[in-house]
């Protein structure tokens, strides 16, 4: 695995733990004085999971073949 790929799947991963210890732990999030609802970190561990496991399968691929 390239390290820049590397660096990219490792950073998708922390924020999708992020996101799920925010999930588990019902830590409440304001931007701007705006609360962020709990959907968005669902959605967020969705997207950076699917993410890291696509580009972590992707350079697997690359490297075997």
């Amino acid at each position: 695995m390239k390290s820049a790929a590397l660096g990219a799947t490792i950073l998708l991963v922390l924020i999708a733990v992020a996101h799920i210890l925010r999930i588990l732990f019902h830590v409440e999030v304001t931007a701007d004085g705006t609360r962020i609802p709990m959907w968005v970190s669902w959605v967020a561990v969705l997207v950076t999971g699917i993410l890291s496991i696509a580009l972590w399968r992707e350079s697997r691929q690359g490297k075997s073949g």
